[in-house]
Protein backbone atom coordinates (compact mmCIF):
# COMPACT_ATOMS: atom_id res chain seq x y z
CA UNK A 1 0.00 0.00 0.00
CA UNK A 2 1.40 3.54 -0.47
CA UNK A 3 -1.08 5.92 1.50
CA UNK A 4 0.14 10.04 1.18
CA UNK A 5 3.44 10.91 2.83
CA UNK A 6 2.19 12.84 6.45
CA UNK A 7 5.57 14.45 7.22
CA UNK A 8 7.02 15.96 4.31
CA UNK A 9 10.28 17.90 4.85
CA UNK A 10 10.48 21.88 3.31
CA UNK A 11 12.54 21.05 1.19
CA UNK A 12 10.57 18.80 -0.70
CA UNK A 13 7.47 20.76 -0.02
CA UNK A 14 8.49 23.81 -1.64
CA UNK A 15 8.76 21.70 -5.13
CA UNK A 16 5.33 20.24 -4.68
CA UNK A 17 2.51 21.93 -7.20
CA UNK A 18 -0.71 23.09 -5.57
CA UNK A 19 -2.67 20.18 -5.13
CA UNK A 20 -0.02 17.92 -5.80
CA UNK A 21 -0.02 14.75 -3.05
CA UNK A 22 2.86 13.31 -2.06
CA UNK A 23 2.65 9.45 -2.23
CA UNK A 24 6.21 7.92 -1.41
CA UNK A 25 9.19 9.64 0.03
CA UNK A 26 12.37 8.01 0.20
CA UNK A 27 15.57 9.71 1.28
CA UNK A 28 19.68 8.95 0.59
CA UNK A 29 22.68 9.88 2.70
CA UNK A 30 22.60 11.77 6.23
CA UNK A 31 24.00 15.04 5.62
CA UNK A 32 23.32 15.89 2.31
CA UNK A 33 19.98 14.01 1.54
CA UNK A 34 18.97 13.44 -1.49
CA UNK A 35 14.65 12.73 -1.51
CA UNK A 36 13.41 10.43 -3.95
CA UNK A 37 10.04 11.38 -4.40
CA UNK A 38 6.74 9.56 -6.09
CA UNK A 39 4.10 12.42 -6.10
CA UNK A 40 0.52 11.52 -8.03
CA UNK A 41 1.90 13.07 -11.08
CA UNK A 42 5.55 13.28 -10.87
CA UNK A 43 8.98 11.57 -9.68
CA UNK A 44 11.31 13.98 -8.62
CA UNK A 45 14.50 14.01 -7.52
CA UNK A 46 15.96 16.64 -4.57
CA UNK A 47 18.89 17.47 -3.70
CA UNK A 48 20.36 20.20 -1.10
CA UNK A 49 17.22 21.72 -1.17
CA UNK A 50 17.30 21.89 -5.27
CA UNK A 51 15.05 19.63 -7.61
CA UNK A 52 17.85 17.96 -10.05
CA UNK A 53 15.46 15.97 -12.33
CA UNK A 54 11.56 15.27 -12.76
CA UNK A 55 9.60 13.13 -14.76
CA UNK A 56 6.02 12.66 -15.34
CA UNK A 57 4.53 9.04 -16.93
CA UNK A 58 1.06 9.75 -16.33
CA UNK A 59 -2.08 11.00 -18.63
CA UNK A 60 -4.35 13.24 -17.30
CA UNK A 61 -6.96 10.43 -16.14
CA UNK A 62 -4.41 8.51 -14.41
CA UNK A 63 -2.24 8.73 -11.14
CA UNK A 64 0.92 7.45 -9.85
CA UNK A 65 0.76 5.26 -6.91
CA UNK A 66 4.14 3.67 -6.07
CA UNK A 67 7.38 3.31 -7.45
CA UNK A 68 8.69 -0.34 -6.65
CA UNK A 69 12.32 -1.51 -6.05
CA UNK A 70 12.24 -3.15 -9.21
CA UNK A 71 11.56 0.35 -11.13
CA UNK A 72 7.97 -0.62 -11.79
CA UNK A 73 6.02 2.28 -11.26
CA UNK A 74 2.59 0.93 -10.04
CA UNK A 75 -0.20 4.02 -11.52
CA UNK A 76 -4.14 3.87 -10.94
CA UNK A 77 -4.68 2.26 -14.55
CA UNK A 78 -1.39 0.93 -15.41
CA UNK A 79 2.00 -1.19 -14.66
CA UNK A 80 5.25 1.29 -16.54
CA UNK A 81 8.31 -0.62 -16.21
CA UNK A 82 11.36 2.05 -16.02
CA UNK A 83 14.95 1.31 -16.64
CA UNK A 84 17.49 4.16 -15.25
CA UNK A 85 19.23 5.13 -18.64
CA UNK A 86 21.56 7.74 -16.36
CA UNK A 87 21.56 8.64 -12.46
CA UNK A 88 17.92 9.14 -11.40
CA UNK A 89 16.77 9.72 -14.91
CA UNK A 90 14.18 7.55 -15.85
CA UNK A 91 12.63 6.13 -19.52
CA UNK A 92 9.88 3.76 -20.23
CA UNK A 93 10.83 0.49 -21.07
CA UNK A 94 7.17 -1.00 -21.49
CA UNK A 95 3.68 -0.99 -19.99
CA UNK A 96 0.97 -2.52 -19.08
CA UNK A 97 -3.02 -1.41 -18.39
CA UNK A 98 -4.66 -3.71 -16.20
CA UNK A 99 -7.75 -1.27 -15.92
CA UNK A 100 -11.16 -2.02 -18.06
CA UNK A 101 -13.41 0.44 -18.42
CA UNK A 102 -15.05 2.60 -15.35
CA UNK A 103 -12.83 0.64 -13.27
CA UNK A 104 -11.09 2.55 -10.79
CA UNK A 105 -7.89 1.76 -8.64
CA UNK A 106 -8.39 0.58 -4.80
CA UNK A 107 -5.02 -0.80 -3.49
CA UNK A 108 -1.71 -3.26 -3.88
CA UNK A 109 0.33 -5.59 -2.48
CA UNK A 110 3.59 -6.94 -3.90
CA UNK A 111 4.99 -10.14 -3.99
CA UNK A 112 2.43 -12.59 -2.54
CA UNK A 113 1.46 -16.29 -2.54
CA UNK A 114 -2.07 -16.59 -3.10
CA UNK A 115 -4.44 -19.84 -2.96
CA UNK A 116 -7.62 -19.75 -4.75
CA UNK A 117 -10.43 -21.82 -5.90
CA UNK A 118 -11.23 -23.34 -9.67
CA UNK A 119 -7.82 -22.63 -10.68
CA UNK A 120 -5.23 -24.99 -12.63
CA UNK A 121 -2.40 -23.78 -10.50
CA UNK A 122 -2.41 -24.94 -6.64
CA UNK A 123 -1.21 -21.24 -5.57
CA UNK A 124 0.50 -18.77 -7.25
CA UNK A 125 3.42 -16.83 -6.72
CA UNK A 126 1.91 -13.14 -7.59
CA UNK A 127 4.22 -9.96 -8.36
CA UNK A 128 1.47 -7.70 -7.99
CA UNK A 129 -2.00 -7.78 -6.29
CA UNK A 130 -4.35 -4.90 -7.19
CA UNK A 131 -7.51 -4.52 -5.83
CA UNK A 132 -9.64 -2.56 -8.01
CA UNK A 133 -13.64 -1.52 -7.50
CA UNK A 134 -14.51 -4.58 -9.15
CA UNK A 135 -11.47 -7.23 -9.17
CA UNK A 136 -8.69 -8.46 -7.13
CA UNK A 137 -6.07 -8.94 -9.86
CA UNK A 138 -3.15 -11.56 -9.80
CA UNK A 139 -0.12 -10.06 -11.56
CA UNK A 140 3.48 -11.48 -12.63
CA UNK A 141 6.38 -9.72 -14.35
CA UNK A 142 8.96 -12.69 -15.82
CA UNK A 143 10.40 -11.98 -18.84
CA UNK A 144 10.25 -8.34 -19.00
CA UNK A 145 6.12 -8.98 -19.51
CA UNK A 146 3.25 -8.19 -17.42
CA UNK A 147 0.75 -11.29 -17.17
CA UNK A 148 -2.80 -11.44 -15.91
CA UNK A 149 -2.60 -14.70 -14.23
CA UNK A 150 -5.97 -14.66 -12.37
CA UNK A 151 -9.02 -12.05 -12.56
CA UNK A 152 -11.47 -12.49 -9.43
CA UNK A 153 -15.04 -10.57 -9.60
CA UNK A 154 -14.98 -8.92 -5.83
CA UNK A 155 -18.73 -8.96 -6.01
CA UNK A 156 -18.70 -12.74 -4.59
CA UNK A 157 -16.62 -11.67 -1.63
CA UNK A 158 -18.61 -12.53 1.81
CA UNK A 159 -16.35 -11.51 4.09
CA UNK A 160 -12.47 -11.10 4.94
CA UNK A 161 -10.67 -12.46 8.26
CA UNK A 162 -7.47 -13.00 9.11
CA UNK A 163 -5.52 -16.43 10.66
CA UNK A 164 -2.92 -19.05 10.73
CA UNK A 165 -3.72 -21.05 7.52
CA UNK A 166 -1.15 -24.50 6.78
CA UNK A 167 1.05 -23.58 4.02
CA UNK A 168 3.39 -26.12 2.47
CA UNK A 169 4.96 -27.37 5.20
CA UNK A 170 4.07 -24.86 7.62
CA UNK A 171 1.73 -22.36 8.89
CA UNK A 172 1.13 -18.85 7.88
CA UNK A 173 -0.85 -15.86 8.97
CA UNK A 174 -2.89 -15.41 6.03
CA UNK A 175 -5.68 -13.17 4.70
CA UNK A 176 -8.72 -15.55 3.93
CA UNK A 177 -11.81 -14.67 2.08
CA UNK A 178 -14.78 -16.34 2.40
CA UNK A 179 -17.04 -16.24 -0.92
CA UNK A 180 -20.85 -16.31 -1.29
CA UNK A 181 -21.23 -19.25 -3.12
CA UNK A 182 -18.89 -21.35 -0.03
CA UNK A 183 -16.26 -22.45 -2.28
CA UNK A 184 -12.89 -23.23 -1.17
CA UNK A 185 -11.63 -19.62 0.06
CA UNK A 186 -9.16 -17.17 -1.44
CA UNK A 187 -6.03 -17.41 0.64
CA UNK A 188 -3.02 -14.68 0.37
CA UNK A 189 0.28 -15.03 2.74
CA UNK A 190 0.16 -11.69 4.64
CA UNK A 191 2.58 -11.13 7.45
CA UNK A 192 1.63 -9.71 10.78
CA UNK A 193 4.39 -8.01 13.23
CA UNK A 194 2.19 -4.34 13.11
CA UNK A 195 -1.50 -4.81 13.54
CA UNK A 196 -1.95 -1.03 12.50
CA UNK A 197 0.00 -1.53 9.42
CA UNK A 198 -1.34 -5.16 8.43
CA UNK A 199 -4.79 -4.49 8.81
CA UNK A 200 -4.66 -1.70 5.89
CA UNK A 201 -4.84 -3.86 2.85
CA UNK A 202 -7.57 -6.45 4.31
CA UNK A 203 -9.63 -3.57 5.79
CA UNK A 204 -9.37 -2.08 1.79
CA UNK A 205 -10.52 -5.59 0.39
CA UNK A 206 -13.83 -5.82 3.02
CA UNK A 207 -14.85 -2.17 2.06
CA UNK A 208 -14.22 -2.08 -1.73
CA UNK A 209 -16.51 -5.69 -1.91
CA UNK A 210 -18.60 -4.24 0.78
CA UNK A 211 -18.22 -7.75 2.81
CA UNK A 212 -17.57 -7.70 6.91
CA UNK A 213 -14.17 -7.90 8.38
CA UNK A 214 -13.02 -9.78 10.79
CA UNK A 215 -15.98 -10.63 12.66
CA UNK A 216 -16.12 -12.93 15.66
CA UNK A 217 -17.93 -16.16 15.84
CA UNK A 218 -19.03 -18.48 18.02
CA UNK A 219 -16.70 -21.49 18.47
CA UNK A 220 -18.92 -23.88 20.70
CA UNK A 221 -20.80 -23.98 24.17
CA UNK A 222 -20.00 -25.72 27.10
CA UNK A 223 -23.08 -25.45 29.70
CA UNK A 224 -23.70 -22.03 30.47
CA UNK A 225 -20.09 -21.11 29.21
CA UNK A 226 -20.06 -19.51 25.80
CA UNK A 227 -16.41 -19.92 23.85
CA UNK A 228 -16.23 -17.09 21.02
CA UNK A 229 -13.17 -16.96 18.26
CA UNK A 230 -11.86 -14.04 16.42
CA UNK A 231 -8.91 -12.32 14.86
CA UNK A 232 -7.77 -9.44 17.42
CA UNK A 233 -7.97 -6.26 14.90
CA UNK A 234 -6.91 -3.06 16.03
CA UNK A 235 -10.53 -1.39 17.17
CA UNK A 236 -11.97 -4.59 18.90
CA UNK A 237 -14.15 -3.71 21.73
CA UNK A 238 -16.35 -4.85 24.60
CA UNK A 239 -19.34 -3.94 25.17
CA UNK A 240 -19.50 -1.22 28.23
CA UNK A 241 -21.49 -3.25 30.75
CA UNK A 242 -21.16 -5.62 33.12
CA UNK A 243 -19.43 -8.66 31.45
CA UNK A 244 -21.17 -10.83 34.50
CA UNK A 245 -24.52 -9.63 35.40
CA UNK A 246 -25.00 -7.63 32.33
CA UNK A 247 -25.99 -4.20 34.42
CA UNK A 248 -25.24 -1.18 32.17
CA UNK A 249 -25.23 2.09 33.61
CA UNK A 250 -23.42 1.54 36.71
CA UNK A 251 -19.94 2.88 37.74
CA UNK A 252 -17.87 0.09 36.03
CA UNK A 253 -14.33 -0.69 36.86
CA UNK A 254 -11.75 -2.78 33.98
CA UNK A 255 -9.74 -5.88 35.29
CA UNK A 256 -7.08 -6.17 32.46
CA UNK A 257 -7.29 -9.02 30.35
CA UNK A 258 -4.01 -9.81 28.96
CA UNK A 259 -3.82 -12.21 26.11
CA UNK A 260 -0.17 -14.23 25.52
CA UNK A 261 0.76 -17.18 22.80
CA UNK A 262 -0.28 -21.10 23.98
CA UNK A 263 1.47 -22.04 20.48
CA UNK A 264 4.51 -23.96 21.70
CA UNK A 265 7.88 -24.35 19.71
CA UNK A 266 7.36 -22.35 16.74
CA UNK A 267 9.44 -22.84 14.28
CA UNK A 268 11.29 -18.78 13.39
CA UNK A 269 10.00 -16.22 12.16
CA UNK A 270 7.62 -16.18 14.64
CA UNK A 271 3.74 -15.20 13.65
CA UNK A 272 1.60 -13.03 15.01
CA UNK A 273 1.72 -10.88 17.91
CA UNK A 274 2.92 -12.10 21.01
CA UNK A 275 0.59 -10.29 23.60
CA UNK A 276 -2.22 -8.47 23.37
CA UNK A 277 -4.11 -6.61 26.21
CA UNK A 278 -7.96 -6.12 27.02
CA UNK A 279 -10.31 -4.73 29.62
CA UNK A 280 -12.78 -6.01 30.51
CA UNK A 281 -15.54 -4.26 32.36
CA UNK A 282 -17.08 -5.34 36.31
CA UNK A 283 -19.54 -3.27 38.12
CA UNK A 284 -18.84 -3.40 42.03
CA UNK A 285 -20.94 -6.77 42.58
CA UNK A 286 -18.91 -8.66 40.49
CA UNK A 287 -15.37 -7.46 39.93
CA UNK A 288 -14.93 -11.17 42.15
CA UNK A 289 -14.03 -14.08 39.88
CA UNK A 290 -13.70 -13.64 35.67
CA UNK A 291 -16.50 -13.33 33.56
CA UNK A 292 -13.98 -13.86 30.35
CA UNK A 293 -11.46 -16.12 30.17
CA UNK A 294 -9.12 -16.59 27.99
CA UNK A 295 -8.52 -19.75 26.33
CA UNK A 296 -6.25 -20.19 23.37
CA UNK A 297 -4.09 -17.57 21.27
CA UNK A 298 -2.15 -18.63 18.29
CA UNK A 299 -1.11 -14.68 17.67
CA UNK A 300 -3.21 -14.33 15.15
CA UNK A 301 -6.97 -15.76 16.80
CA UNK A 302 -8.02 -16.28 20.37
CA UNK A 303 -10.89 -17.69 21.63
CA UNK A 304 -12.26 -16.34 24.99
CA UNK A 305 -14.92 -17.82 27.39
CA UNK A 306 -17.87 -16.00 28.10
CA UNK A 307 -19.96 -16.69 31.97
CA UNK A 308 -22.63 -14.29 30.30
CA UNK A 309 -23.88 -15.94 26.81
CA UNK A 310 -25.89 -12.38 26.08
CA UNK A 311 -22.82 -10.34 27.07
CA UNK A 312 -20.89 -13.07 24.40
CA UNK A 313 -23.75 -12.56 21.53
CA UNK A 314 -23.67 -8.34 22.49
CA UNK A 315 -19.55 -8.41 21.91
CA UNK A 316 -20.46 -10.79 18.47
CA UNK A 317 -22.81 -7.59 17.55
CA UNK A 318 -20.48 -5.24 18.65
CA UNK A 319 -17.33 -5.89 16.55
CA UNK A 320 -19.01 -6.66 13.16
CA UNK A 321 -18.10 -4.18 10.79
Amino acid sequence: MSPAVKKIPDSVKKHLDQGEECKELKTQGVFAKTYNVVTNKRLLVIKKDSLINEASFVSQQEENVSLTKKLTLITTKRLVALSEKKENIYEIDFDFTYTEDQEKYVGHKLNNWVWGYDWQSPYYEVSYLILTNKRLILLSNRNDKYNILQSISIDNFESVDMMRVPVLDRKECCIVIKTKDNKPHIVIKHELNNREIAEVFPRIISKAANASFAKPALHSTNGSDTFIEFYIKENLKFPEKCSKCGNEGVDLVHRTLKLEKTTLFERIPHIGIDSVDYRIPYCSNCYIGKAVKKNTFDGVRAILQFTNNNYANDFIRLNTE
